[in-house]
């Protein structure tokens, strides 16, 4: 009997007779669990489900009858553990044993119905990866698919990171940790053969020691993801039993594989697009937002709060080095308590503690930044020195007790930071710190978008620090020249010395922002100092410095020297003198000093106390120095004011000498010759001769009296013209000619609003003429008239003592001189008349109103 069927693999064959199994080989026996000798003689109907039965039977009848092969596809018998549709069977008739029978033949199809059934997993994998949006979706497709093709009770998938690393590409988990598996020797392996690796027990195998979640898994299975020449990264399957992946399973992972690196790929290019152009998008839309921020007030909170709204940080601060590079000053924040607090660089604060300074530098910052080597372990200064970004995924480790207090107000209850140094080329002008509240993790996109927006942010930040520190450097220029302002009032008013000083210390102080203050004077002999004014010293301290002998050094070399002397800590110096370490109170410590000099000669010294000076920029420590200046320029026009104050009154002395010596004392001394010879004459008996030299005394009498009252009148202040130029000449007549006996008129006719300074010119003219009335003319009567008609003023001094001929004298004496100048200053003449014994009179005529008009124009 011939058994064979060409182009088909039998799987078995069975004889079949009567519906009883009358042979079977032992491929066909095995299909029913039991060994040939044990299946002869039992029904076949048994072996096949009821369904598959009704399938068989009808094409047995059919073959019976027709004698023709016939073909039963996709069944399954009863013992089969496989799905339906393993085998085929084809029903053909045979002779066995020289009886008609049917034969079965058993067709092996489970192979390839696999392979169908992996094709169409495959085909909705494909589809379904097709389909996804993003990279985290496609994953997601792949691992769930691919139960589909191979079992798994573990499942990953690693790639290749933007840093070259093998890392798991879905943590979505914060507690899961970044493996990285590029130097594990199972990845080298699958990077040299290109193969799958089958591993039979991983708890035994040592290659698994860094594993992520193996602990439960036994075998496992691993295929590299190869784009061309590149490796994408593996696909990692794990089993809960040992031994559980084949080399039919490696060949169907290959297989997937290969399919899965192409979408992969593909989409790894699209994210990464993607990605770009939504990078392109931020940039453009933050650098938009910054022109905005620039355009509008208080531009660097502003732009610091864009940033911090763009990154969703919860905190955002600006540091920026000092000019002297010592200090980190926070120049914004969007915490308003920060603005302004300072962290000293590691090396200047060494003794301090590391505790913040309340710091008003508002220079523009320049990149003076301390060495490497003081740095390294400074988070803050290193960044701002390296100019690299650092992510600092746990802040706790800064926030110890113990720490620099400048962490705590920068991190504050977060737990992630940024810190971003900001650059205008190579130049690192501050840093740039960002605050999360929850723990973040920085990808290398993140990173890159962080330098992105530095760089773009950058340009604005230091633009809007130059504005906001020249902004303030105004303000500061403004205050000074404030303070400059009122030490120049203060001296303008009529202020003795001591108040003077005592007001410009306190402006002083204020400024300077100083707790205590103190200005000495240099003695006549300047051998030492004596203090003149002191505001805020303890009783004790003020005591100790009311004199000091410059024979020390220490103020025998302030006192002469250029430049002010500054000293951080009066405690603990050796060359301290005694006068200041006894001034040991916290918000007194530092000292600052400088003389106080006018053309280059010391005439005391300025002195402040404070409690630091680490805030006092270059432009502080200028303004006390023209402060110690102008001081000394003031106390030098004060003394110089008090000298000629002196002369004068002794040239008023020498004055009042000379008229009492020229007019009263010859006077007197005539009365005297006169009552002499007036007691010798009456001894005589000659009476008449006695009157004469009587009425002679009389008469010397008269004219000292008058000449007496013209004294006392001229001490007298005679510049107030409040009340008009008429008034004025009436007080004098009043005050002078009618005491003295003359009969005193003053005839006003329209008296017009003159300016002081005409009006005063025209007093003394109309002053200087009585005066020579008085003393010279021996008048009885004197008329003073004022009169204006048309715009033109005339004033006429007319008396009627003994005149003079002008003839004689026609320049008169410097009295005449004076008068004349006044009336040309004027713009007139003096007109003098007078004949002997007829009197005298004096005309001055000017045009008021064109003098008017012309002051007008000058004044305006």
């Amino acid at each position: 009997m011939d058994m064979t069927l060409p182009g088909e693999p039998p799987y078995g064959f069975m004889i079949v007779q009567d519906g009883r199994i009358v042979f079977a080989d032992a491929q066909a026996a095995g299909m029913c669990s039991l060994e040939p000798q044990n299946i002869i003689g039992t029904e076949i109907e048994g072996k096949f489900s009821p369904e598959d039965w009704s399938r068989v039977r009808q094409a047995m009848q059919t073959v019976s009858g027709s004698e023709r092969p016939a073909l039963v596809q996709d069944i399954c018998p009863q013992t089969f553990a496989e799905a339906v549709g393993c085998v085929d069977i084809l029903v053909s008739h045979t002779i066995f044993q020289g009886e008609p029978a049917l034969c079965l033949a058993w067709i092996d199809r489970r192979g390839e119905r696999q392979r169908q059934q992996e094709a169409e997993v495959m085909r909705d994998v494909m589809a379904a990866l097709a389909g996804a949006g993003d990279l985290k979706q496609t994953l997601e497709t792949l691992l769930v698919n691919l139960h589909g093709l191979i079992d798994y009770d573990r499942a990953g998938l690693f790639l290749v990171d933007e840093n070259e690393r093998i890392v798991l590409a879905d943590r979505t988990a914060e507690s899961v940790p970044a493996i990285h598996l590029d130097e594990n020797p199972l990845v080298a392996e699958m990077r040299r053969t290109r193969r799958p690796v089958i591993v039979d027990d991983v708890q035994v195998d040592t290659r698994f020691n860094q594993w992520p979640d193996i602990q439960s898994v036994r075998g496992w299975l691993g295929a590299p993801l190869l784009a061309g020449e590149q490796m994408l990264g593996f696909i990692s399957l794990g089993a809960l039993n040992p031994a559980a992946y084949s080399a039919s399973d490696a060949e169907t992972m290959q297989m997937f594989a290969s399919q899965v690196a192409q979408v992969l790929e593909r989409v790894w290019v699209s994210e990464q697009s993607y990605r770009r152009t939504e990078e392109l998008e931020v940039l453009s839309t933050i650098s938009f937002a910054l022109g905005q921020a620039e355009s509008g007030g208080n531009t660097l909170l502003a732009i610091l709060e864009h940033i911090t709204r763009f990154f969703e940080a919860s905190h955002g601060t600006l540091l920026s080095p000092d000019r002297a590079g010592s200090r980190l000053v926070v120049k914004a924040s969007l915490d308003d308590r920060l603005v302004g607090l300072a962290y000293p660089s590691p090396r200047d604060a060494l003794g301090n503690n590391d505790r913040i300074y309340d710091a008003q530098e508002e220079d523009i910052p320049e990149n003076d930044v301390p060495e490497n080597d003081v740095l390294e372990n400074d988070v803050l200064w290193n960044t701002l020195h390296s100019g690299q970004l650092l992510v600092i995924p746990d802040v706790n480790e800064f926030l110890q007790p113990g720490a620099a207090d400048i962490y705590t107000a920068l991190f504050g209850k977060g737990q992630s930071a940024v810190l971003v140094p900001l650059k205008t080329g190579e130049t690192v002008f501050g840093l740039l710190c960002l605050a999360f509240d929850t723990r973040r993790r920085f990808t290398p996109r993140s990173v890159r978008l962080f330098d992105a927006v530095a760089e773009i942010a950058g340009a604005s930040l230091r633009r809007a620090v130059v504005l906001e520190a020249l902004e303030k450097q105004i303000a500061i220029r403004t205050q000074h020249l404030s303070t400059l302002y009122s030490l120049n009032a203060i001296a303008s008013e009529p202020l003795e010395l001591y108040d003077f000083l005592d007001q410009a210390l306190e402006i002083t102080l204020d400024a300077m922002k100083s707790s205590a203050g103190v200005i000495h004077f240099l003695d006549e002999k300047g051998q030492g100092l004596y203090l003149v004014v002191q505001r805020a010293l303890p009783r004790e301290v003020a005591t100790s410095l009311e004199k000091i002998s410059i024979h020390d050094d220490f103020w025998n070399n302030l006192v002469h020297s250029p430049t002010p002397l500054v000293l951080p800590d009066l405690v603990g110096d050796p060359v301290i003198p005694p006068q200041l370490v006894s001034l040991d109170h916290p918000a007194s410590r530092a000292y600052i000093g400088a003389p106080l000099r006018a053309k280059g000669q010391a005439l005391g010294l300025l002195s402040l106390f404070g409690e630091t000076i680490l805030d006092y920029t270059i432009e502080d420590i200028t303004l006390f120095m023209t402060i110690a200046d102008q001081i000394g320029s003031l106390v030098e026009r004060a003394r110089l004011a008090q000298q000629a104050e002196m002369a004068a009154v002794v040239q008023e002395r020498q004055r009042l000498a000379r008229e009492l010596h020229d007019s009263v004392t010859q006077l007197l001394y005539s009365q005297v010759l006169f009552s002499g010879a007036s007691l010798k004459v009456l001894r005589q008996g000659n009476t008449s001769l006695a009157e004469q030299h009587l009425a002679r005394i009389e008469q010397a009498a008269q004219q000292a009296l008058k000449e007496m009252r013209l004294l006392v009148y001229e001490l007298r202040p005679s510049n107030d013209l409040d009340e008009g130029l008429g008034s004025a000449l009436q007080r004098r007549l009043e005050a002078v000619e009618k005491r003295s006996g003359i009969h005193a008129h003053l005839a006003l006719h329209r008296e017009p609003h003159l300016e002081p300074p005409i009006a005063l010119a025209l007093f003394r003219i109309a002053e200087e003429a009585l005066n020579n009335t008085l003393k010279h003319a021996q008048a009885s009567a004197v008329q003073v008239s004022l009169r204006a008609e048309n715009g033109r003023l005339t004033l006429e001094i007319l008396d009627d003592g003994r005149g003079f001929d002008p003839s004689e004298n026609p320049h008169g004496g410097m009295g005449l001189a004076n008068m004349r100048e006044r009336a040309a200053a004027l713009g007139s003449a003096l007109e003098i008349s007078s004949t002997v014994g007829h009197g005298t009179r004096v005309v001055v005529r000017i045009d008021y109103a064109l003098k008017q008009n012309l002051l007008d124009e000058v004044v305006g």
